[in-house]
């Protein structure tokens, strides 16, 4: 058996919603969303809606060089 969850204009968030919910700035949640980082992120004219469940699980990768590797 396998339950599909349906999505509901609740599971996403206005930018102010997301802004105030992540933390992180306008710019940078515009950022995720056009770089696929949240890949449910649809934009309408030109406004997002920010999928809640995306936001709050998003990682954001490790920044600067990477390690080098031991030999």
């Amino acid at each position: 058996d396998s339950i599909m969850q349906k999505t509901t204009v609740d599971d996403f968030l206005s930018m102010p919603e997301a802004v105030e919910l992540s933390g992180y700035s306008r710019r940078q949640i515009v950022r995720l969303c056009a770089n696929g980082d949240l890949p449910s992120a649809r934009k309408l004219g030109d406004r997002w809606l920010v999928p809640r469940q995306e936001l709050l699980d998003y990682t954001p990768a490790p920044r600067g060089p990477v390690p080098k590797k031991k030999k």
